[in-house]
């Protein structure tokens, strides 16, 4: 089997596609996560640990108190466009020239 050599020319197309596909997958899941029922309902707690002092006991114990709720259907569409921004900049001209010397 013949070695296939990786050429930036390659590396800028193969980005290029990614940033794409990414990009719809993004979407596709910023769809879901707002119109299908069980994805738009499905979310975790954010709780807050802190310590508090009990004056009866005189001692230090840890409390929490939850502060809200993460909707996972949009982070994940979230961290997907992060995904396609970045192969998207090493497309880019000036960028995809930075990457190549470095």
């Amino acid at each position: 089997m013949a070695e296939r050599k990786i050429t930036f020319h390659y590396l800028r197309k193969f980005n290029g596609v990614m940033a794409g596909l990414h990009f719809v997958q993004g979407m596709l899941m910023l769809v879901m996560g707002l119109i299908i029922t069980n994805i738009r309902e499905f979310s975790l707690p954010v709780t807050y640990y802190f310590q508090s002092f009990d004056t009866e006991k005189m001692r230090l114990f840890v409390d929490s108190e939850v502060i809200g709720s993460i909707p996972i259907g949009v982070v994940v569409s979230v961290f997907l466009f992060l995904s396609a921004i970045a192969h998207f900049l090493v497309v880019l001209p000036r960028v995809k020239d930075f990457y190549n010397t470095n």
